[in-house]
């Protein structure tokens, strides 16, 4: 697998809220975890794939920064932009589903 976080540098903000600088390129995105359902305790990050590409605007908003939108609303928005994240990975050969093998392709 690839190193993820060296693979979101430079990418397009997957997260994408009001006041975002989403453009390609932006040394400011970086891989950022998201931090629900468990899967890591206190002072600890989440594996790579349970993360996604963020500028530092839409990384401080999803890391409590004041915002108007509602915590279920950023967590809508980090679902779409993590499943998005995760196809793109797939689809470019930094990631397998296995599905080779199920299908036969």
């Amino acid at each position: 697998m690839s190193d993820l976080r060296k693979l979101a540098m430079g990418k397009p903000c997957y997260l994408r809220i009001p006041g975002c600088r989403p453009g390609p390129g932006n040394e400011a995105v970086v891989l950022c975890h998201v931090r629900r359902g468990g899967i890591a305790g206190v002072a600890e990050k989440p594996c790579d794939l349970a993360a996604l590409p963020m500028c530092h605007h839409c990384h401080q908003i999803f890391d409590g920064g004041k915002s108007i939108h509602s915590r279920a609303q950023l967590d809508a928005d980090a679902l779409r932009g993590l499943c998005q994240w995760l196809s793109c990975l797939e689809k470019n050969g930094h990631i397998t589903t296995g599905k080779e093998q199920i299908y036969g392709t």
